[in-house]
């Protein structure tokens, strides 16, 4: 897929994410790479997937460049099966890529099921009103980037971007290691 002028199938989607970048297209090794991610002992790979993500894509976020790394959340029972959350390890990397601030402002409000297998309506509706602000976590005024492994139909991170420009987020981008 061709996706110089960006994602063929997103043009005709409004988001409240304003861009995304990918490191790479979700197949070969960086598919491998990410499916390690997904278990314990993949968190340091996790933390460098970030880092490379910093150091090849970072330099194409322009200006004005974000104040915050935030990582989409899991439901803590997922994060307590798996034993930590991946997007936060490659947000860690991110952040200390790009010297930036990582925060975790946002929730899971609800457990959700997994996207895969889900329409691009079903995804979207599967998230729907499932992120929030943890009490007390500002962001106004923040140029948010949101951090995740994966960017498949973006609803996740649309939901995600919801709730952090409910919070008077100024900006959020999105920063994956992958996109499908």
């Amino acid at each position: 897929m061709d996706a110089a002028d960006g994602c063929p199938r997103c043009r005709r989607q409004k988001f409240r994410f304003e861009t995304a970048t990918r490191l790479g297209v979700y197949d070969g090794r960086l598919r491998e790479a990410v499916l390690a991610t997904k278990h314990a002992a993949g968190e340091p790979l996790a933390e460098q997937l970030g880092r490379c993500w910093a150091t090849v894509r970072g330099v194409t976020l322009g200006s004005p460049s974000p104040t915050l790394v935030v990582p989409v959340p899991l439901h803590w029972v997922r994060r307590f099966q798996r034993g930590y959350n991946q997007s936060a390890a490659i947000a860690r990397g991110v952040a200390a890529g790009l010297s930036l601030q990582f925060a975790q402002p946002l929730r899971r409000a609800r457990a959700t099921p997994r996207q895969m297998a889900r329409s691009a309506s079903g995804r979207a509706e599967n998230v729907r009103d499932a992120f929030r602000l943890r009490a007390g976590a500002v962001v106004r005024g923040e140029r948010v980037l949101l951090v995740d492994d994966v960017l498949t139909t973006g609803a996740t991170a649309d939901a995600c971007a919801r709730a952090l420009v409910a919070g008077g987020a100024a900006q959020v981008r999105v920063a994956v290691v992958a996109h499908r």
